[in-house]
């Protein structure tokens, strides 16, 4: 676990109880809906929390690629385990490319991964609850693909392991009635990547600098869900 995670998480913990503290009477009220089961599918979008530098534009700005944020969707099953814990399996994808974009060159990075994460449910009121919870992730990782050519550089692809992580999420739901609500949420992840092979311009081998080497791919997540309960 990095030191990141520990203060993402320990913010979380500290906002759970304030929040439990300022609504005291708040987890007494009754949910706005009596289902158990949900589906949920979600649009994500974020940043990485490290970058690989690639190179630079003619303007000198920096192109880079990060292991973590970009572009997401995917799709949760949620079970209510008591009025206050749920239970929630995800299965998502997300791709990130290399910024700025230049017309002679490109990048990406993209990955699948299965979540499992326990949620607290505090109830503010009949159609609006919070829900603060973390858990762990099995990540996919597809290739990391720098396509420099027509700039005159390499084309680098690097291919990584699957591998395990961690998150921590926040989310505020909206209930529209008793079985349709919608979710608003942040979700932070650690995670790191270990390459297994790589090819230049198609020959194979291993590069050793230690961004690609070792992929960082924590981020942060902005995510915006529509749960649908039955």
């Amino acid at each position: 676990m990095t030191q990141q995670f520990r203060k993402a998480w320990v913010t979380v913990v500290f906002a759970a109880c304030l929040v439990m503290a300022v609504n005291g009477t708040a987890s007494a009220m009754e949910a706005a809906t009596t289902s158990s089961f949900r589906i949920q599918p979600y649009l994500s979008f974020g940043g990485g929390s490290e970058k690989v530098d690639i190179g630079t534009t003619t303007n000198g700005d920096t192109v880079s690629i990060s292991g973590g944020g970009g572009v997401g969707i995917g799709v949760t099953a949620g079970y209510g385990l008591s009025r206050n814990i749920d239970l929630d399996l995800t299965f998502g994808y997300a791709e990130t490319v290399m910024t700025p974009s230049v017309s002679n060159g490109d990048g990406s990075f993209d990955r699948t991964f299965f979540l499992a994460t326990l949620k607290y449910r505090i109830p503010v009121s009949p159609r609006f609850h919070i829900k603060l919870g973390g858990g762990a992730g099995y990540y996919m990782p597809g290739d990391l693909d720098i396509n420099l050519t027509e700039a005159g550089g390499y084309h680098d692809i690097v291919k990584y392991k699957n591998t395990v992580g961690a998150h921590a999420v926040a989310e505020f739901e909206f209930f529209f009635n008793q079985k349709l609500a919608l979710n608003v949420g942040l979700k932070y992840y650690s995670v790191t990547y270990k390459e297994t092979s790589g090819t230049r311009d198609g020959v194979p081998g291993y590069f050793t600098d230690s961004n690609r080497e070792t992929l960082n791919g924590n981020g942060f997540d902005f995510m915006l869900s529509l749960a649908k309960y039955f």
